[in-house]
């Protein structure tokens, strides 16, 4: 069996996965990596921070040491406005730095105004000073704290800043930490899937090549069997009306492959014309699911002109609507085969007609041994008192025997005859019993078999009542079928039944059915005296009977008739027996039966 693999949809799936999870990784590692770069961006905000915080406490102090230089050496070398105006470009630069924390720009504008409060004074000494006036212990004192304020607000801020920088210093190695172990993660779970998709693409491709091996196989078993089997093998398309024609049609009907084109009118012209409506009916019948199988006999033309009876069998494929897609089957020449069904039908028919005229001709001289007997009887009946008075002349020992030749001997031979005359009958009766089964036409209709056997079983109740016998008979299904060769069937079993019981024990017939696959099997079961194995081969023989049966009622044909009748029916008979314990008698009935 070939197995298909879907390994396009295996690649596209493996193909799909791989896309979204690259994708998934790629969109968590730039996560990642904004995260990591964020982390830095505030470890490098705080620096910047720090480094303006200490650029304005240097450029404050420029400016105040500038300010004591001057005043202590009258030199304007010394003033450093550079500085001041540096202090309020950093100090500008820090309020656009600390714009996002509210805190700090807080922050930011009271370390502005302590600045602003240190130059004023820084002003306002150098104003005086210019004017004439000494600066005092007071004025120095003035500038000494508004310089210390500063510098306290400005640790202050620097403090909190580094504190914050610790802070992002940590988170930033947090996320490098993170951003590296989901590279190394990921890379991991690329190389896993790598290695995954490369051990499932090396599964595929030896799957692959495992089924192209199998395929191959049955390609090449394929066609080992076209080309040897003589059977003709087709592939119908019923919507293109193409077929394909085996090669095998050469040894079938002696056309060549050039000589059969693939189309429907190829099998169309070679097909006989009085076949032509039934072959098609067959299969159109099947097509419409009106029959569970296509089987269907008619005649091809072959090549030398003569015509070929052929089985057809086949099998189809239906689509959604209910189309036939596809149909593939086998054409068999059965030619010989109907050719001996022939020979055998006039070999039966004169075999029926034989058995109806020997037996119907055997009676005409059983008629006259019967008359002629009787002749004889009457006479001797009027010729003894004339012999008892002749043999009063005679002597005693003449006398015994004229009396044991008139008055028994003779009446014992007439006996025979009619005995024999009589069996003689009977048996011709039979024969022509049989023959009729061939030429009785069976007419089919719905039949209670439980009834049929209830009238069976009426039929014994004397002999049933007198031997105390036991019939159990379940509950059996209806069958389509001719009513009284069903009846004939169940009178000869069950008339055996009755017949071979054992005396020594309480009689038992339990009659059963069970349900096949188009067919009912019947059994009817007894305890009587069994069938010994010598006598197996009787059982179903004509004019045979079993060697217990020497006191039994019959000349031994119901089997035969019974087997006859099922043979005709398309069932058949089997029997399971052994020696004192009793015998099962099986058959089958088709659910539908045939004439």
């Amino acid at each position: 069996m070939i197995e298909y693999y879907p390994q396009k949809h295996y690649f596209s799936a493996v193909f799909l996965i791989s896309i979204v999870l690259l994708g998934c990784f790629t969109l968590v590692l730039y996560r990642q990596w904004e995260a990591y770069n964020l982390s830095n961006l505030w470890v490098t905000h705080s620096y910047e921070v720090m480094r303006d915080g200490r650029k304005l406490l240097i450029a404050a102090d420029d400016v105040e040491n500038g300010q004591r230089g001057y005043l202590l050496t009258h030199s304007p070398v010394f003033l450093n406005p550079a500085a001041e105006a540096e202090a309020a470009q950093v100090l500008t630069r820090l309020k656009g730095t600390v714009n996002d924390n509210a805190t700090e720009q807080r922050r930011i504008d009271e370390i502005g105004r302590d600045l602003a409060a240190v130059l004023h004074i820084l002003n306002e000494h150098t104003r005086r000073f210019e004017q004439g006036a000494v600066l005092n212990a007071q004025d120095l004192a003035q500038t000494q704290a508004a310089t210390n304020k500063l510098r306290e607000d400005v640790g202050d801020f620097l403090s909190d800043e580094d504190a914050l920088l610790h802070q992002r210093t940590a988170r930033a190695n947090d996320e490098q930490r993170l951003y590296v172990f989901t590279l190394f993660a990921g890379a991991l779970v690329a190389v896993g899937g790598v290695t995954l998709a490369n051990l499932l693409v090396w599964a595929l491709v030896t799957r692959n090549r495992r089924a192209q091996a199998i395929f191959h196989a049955f390609e090449e078993g394929h066609r080992m069997v076209l080309e040897g089997v003589s059977d003709g093998i087709f592939d119908y398309d019923p919507p293109s009306g193409t077929v394909l024609y085996s090669p095998s049609y050469e040894r079938l009907l002696g056309y060549t492959p050039p000589e059969m084109p693939g189309t429907i009118e190829t099998f169309n012209r070679l097909l006989h014309p009085d076949d032509y409506a039934s072959a098609w009916e067959a299969l159109e019948q099947y097509f419409r699911r009106e029959t569970p199988h296509y089987n269907s006999v008619f005649r091809l033309r072959h090549k030398d002109g003569s015509w070929r009876w052929i089985l057809a069998r086949g099998v189809a494929s239906w689509d959604e609507q209910g189309g036939v897609r596809r149909m593939v089957g086998t054409h068999t020449d059965i030619t010989e085969q109907k050719e001996k069904e022939e020979q055998l039908k006039h070999l039966n028919a004169d075999l029926e007609s034989f058995a109806y005229i020997a037996s119907h001709d055997l009676r005409a001289p059983l008629v006259n041994l019967r008359g002629f007997a009787g002749e004889l009887e009457l006479a001797l009946k009027e010729a003894l008192p004339l012999v008892d008075k002749a043999a009063a002349a005679l002597k005693p020992k003449e006398q015994e025997t004229i009396q044991t030749a008139f008055q028994k001997d003779i009446p014992e031979s007439l006996g025979f005859i009619h005995t024999a005359v009589d069996k003689m009958d009977m048996l011709t009766t039979a024969i022509l019993d049989l023959s009729r089964i061939g030429r009785r036409e069976y007419r089919d209709e719905l039949v209670d078999t439980t009834a049929v056997v209830k009238r069976c079983l009426d039929t014994l109740a004397y002999e049933i009542q007198t031997k105390k016998i036991q019939v159990t008979c379940e509950d059996l299904p209806p069958l389509l079928i001719d009513p009284l060769a069903l009846e004939q069937i169940f009178s000869n079993i069950l008339d055996n039944a009755v017949k071979y019981l054992d005396p020594s024990r309480p009689g038992m017939i339990r009659i059963q059915a069970k349900q096949l696959p188009g067919a009912v099997e019947f059994s009817i079961e007894d305890n009587g005296k069994g069938i010994a194995i010598v006598d197996r081969h009787k059982v179903f023989d004509i004019f045979r009977r079993a060697g217990n049966s020497s006191n039994v009622r019959g000349i031994g044909i119901g089997m035969a008739f019974v087997k006859t009748t099922l043979r005709r029916l398309g069932g058949k008979i089997w029997f399971e027996s052994a020696p004192g314990m009793g015998a099962t008698f099986c058959f089958t009935i088709p659910q539908h039966s045939h004439n």
